[in-house]
C-alpha cells in the first residue's frame, strides 16, 4: 500500500537521524521501530481501509492503536502475536 512505502521511507529519515545524532543504540536496541505510531484509523472511510493502511504500517513499525490492523495481520497472517 502507499502508508507502506511512506512509512518505509520514514523509517529511513528516523534511522539517519538517530545515527546522526549519536544515537545508535536506539536502533540496536530496536526502539526505532515505535518511533512513529499509527494512528491511522481515525478519518478513514471504512474499517477495512484501517485494517488494510494499518498493516502496511506495522510493516515497518510496531506501534498502533489501529485494532482492525493487528485483526486483519493475526487472522491473515496466523500471527499470534499480533
Amino acid at each position: 500500500t502507499t502508508v507502506c512505502t511512506q512509512s518505509r521511507e520514514q523509517k529511513k529519515i528516523i534511522s539517519r537521524y538517530l545515527k546522526e545524532t549519536g544515537s545508535q543504540d536506539v536502533i540496536d536496541k530496536g526502539l526505532h521501530l515505535f518511533k512513529l505510531h499509527d494512528f491511522g484509523f481515525r478519518g478513514v472511510s471504512s474499517v477495512e481501509s484501517a485494517a488494510t493502511g494499518g498493516a502496511g504500517h506495522l510493516v515497518n513499525f510496531l506501534g498502533t492503536d489501529t485494532m482492525a490492523a493487528l485483526m486483519m495481520i493475526k487472522d491473515y497472517y496466523g500471527e499470534p502475536m499480533a
